[in-house]
């Protein structure tokens, strides 16, 4: 017969039942959400490029710019768009939230303003002038982030194991 024996073994089993809820992984994995929250909702710098710039021509045509001067005579939009205050402003920067689900393994940062992928989209979904004036996909953001959330994670592990 052969036995095997694990040293320390009962402190191991003791350390992970403590560990079996997850509980610090839940909280890390939260913080890293609020973290990239943080990123994401960050705006560019003042950047004002005229259509010019961004797109070669100032109008594409006469229906685009009767559409602008009605919806700037009709209170719609203004001129110079103010983040936060314009009239079709729906506060992009201040509506995103991080929504844990999944018993606390799944956290997502979203966003609920009805233009949001206009601004922070994928290429073919976000505005060419957004882009321009340095407005990044979240997905870009994420992307650059997820090293740091991982460290902050791995970190959170690793206390709770010299615990």
């Amino acid at each position: 017969m052969i036995n095997i024996e694990v040293t320390g073994a009962k402190e191991l089993v003791a350390k992970l039942g403590k560990m079996a809820g997850l509980t610090f992984f839940k909280a890390a994995l939260k913080a890293g959400g609020v973290y990239l929250k943080g990123k994401i909702s960050i705006p560019p710098g003042v950047n004002r490029l005229s259509r010019a710039e961004v797109y070669g021509d100032t109008w594409k045509g006469g229906a685009q710019r009767r559409f602008f001067f009605g919806a700037l005579m009709a209170g719609i939009i203004d001129v110079p768009y103010v983040r936060n205050q314009s009239a079709g402003s729906q506060g992009l920067t201040k509506r995103w939230t991080v929504k844990a689900s999944d018993g606390g393994m799944t956290v997502t940062v979203g966003n609920n303003a009805g233009y949001g992928a206009l601004v922070h989209g994928e290429v073919g979904e976000q505005s060419r002038y957004l882009a321009a004036v340095g407005w990044r996909p979240a997905s870009t953001v994420a992307e650059e982030e997820g090293p740091v959330i991982v460290r902050q994670i791995d970190e959170a592990v690793r206390k709770e194991c010299e615990k």
